[in-house]
């Protein structure tokens, strides 16, 4: 596949979390940029610039200083050129208030933070396969359900 100029960005506040990710996503596929920001409103202000990059994904942490994930994913999902990238919450809560509340903010997916390297690099292993075709519908896939969890009635 040719990633050319394509980039998954990761939102969180931890900058070891971010490194560890930009760099098992970078074992996984050294074609694919990794873009990083340390809360919502620097992210929004990275989007917000028509010079930058658009991510074909964004993986967004929840609890965050300055601007949390949730009133990011409000934010993106209200402007018209942000409002198509998938966005997939990427917290250590497995609670399932809060994946029903992602949905219902626009996710695309929720997936629980892996404990272990491997599995986040299987993890967006699976994404990368995917970046290019039918990304929603794998993320309600059989093989996706490992890592990405889906809303309750």
């Amino acid at each position: 596949m040719d990633f050319k100029d394509k980039h998954i960005m990761v939102v969180d506040d931890d900058e070891d979390d971010r490194k560890l990710f930009c760099r098992a996503l970078n074992q996984v596929s050294q074609d694919i940029g990794c873009l990083r920001a340390s809360n919502g409103k620097d992210a929004l202000e990275y989007l917000g610039d028509a010079k930058n990059s658009v991510p074909e994904i964004i993986f967004l942490d929840i609890n965050m200083p300055v601007m949390t994930g949730w009133e990011f994913l409000t934010k993106v999902k209200k402007d018209g050129r942000m409002k198509s990238i998938p966005i997939i919450i990427f917290s250590t809560s497995s609670n399932q208030r809060d994946i029903n509340i992602a949905y219902d903010l626009g996710a695309a997916s929720y997936c629980v933070k892996p404990d272990e390297p491997d599995d986040l690099k299987k993890m967006l292993h699976m994404v990368v396969e995917h970046i290019d075709h039918n990304f929603k519908s794998f993320l309600s896939s059989d093989p996706a359900s490992i890592y990405f969890h889906t809303p309750t009635i």
